[in-house]
């Protein structure tokens, strides 16, 4: 829904909203070779929880204040390097829980990632046509919540079981 929006609603022409979509996931890529580079400083656990609540904080900021000091094309640069590679943390993080990683572990972890890449763009695009773009972004700002929230009662999980020292 964002080329469409950025024609209808900043009168981007389709080529320019289509670079919107561009701009993010090159920033989806700049972001997760940080990741991987941070990580290794910090480890999966830390930076699962700075990612979420970054991202959490940044998804806040453009709902409670729409941005317009920087162009379209940089809100979704920085937007795609907010997102980064969370994923990728999680899933190491999810690792971390066991002893001996079960072997479906991984493959389904992807397999529900995937699910929700594919569905994601029709179901956001779905609720901005029935809600508008506000339901839509605070449908972002609660999933982000829901994964900031996650995260901390996996890291206290963790803690709780003694397993903090495994595998990192």
């Amino acid at each position: 829904w964002l080329p469409s929006f950025a024609q209808i609603s900043i009168g981007l022409s389709a080529a320019e909203g289509g670079h919107l979509v561009g701009q993010y996931w090159l920033g989806m890529f700049i972001g997760q070779i940080l990741t991987v580079v941070i990580v290794v400083r910090l480890g999966a656990v830390k930076m699962s929880f700075i990612g979420a609540l970054g991202c959490f904080m940044a998804a806040a900021l453009l709902f409670t204040y729409p941005v317009s000091l920087v162009s379209p094309s940089m809100l979704a640069l920085i937007w795609g390097v907010c997102n980064f590679g969370l994923l990728k943390c999680l899933i190491s993080q999810a690792t971390l829980a066991f002893n001996e990683t079960p072997a479906g572990l991984i493959p389904s972890l992807l397999l529900a990632a995937s699910l929700g890449t594919a569905c994601s763009p029709l179901a956001s695009s779905w609720m901005v046509e029935a809600l508008g773009v506000a339901a839509g972004m605070m449908t972002g700002l609660v999933s982000l919540a829901a994964v900031l929230l996650l995260v901390v009662a996996a890291i206290a999980w963790r803690r709780d079981r003694n397993l903090s020292g495994i595998k990192q």
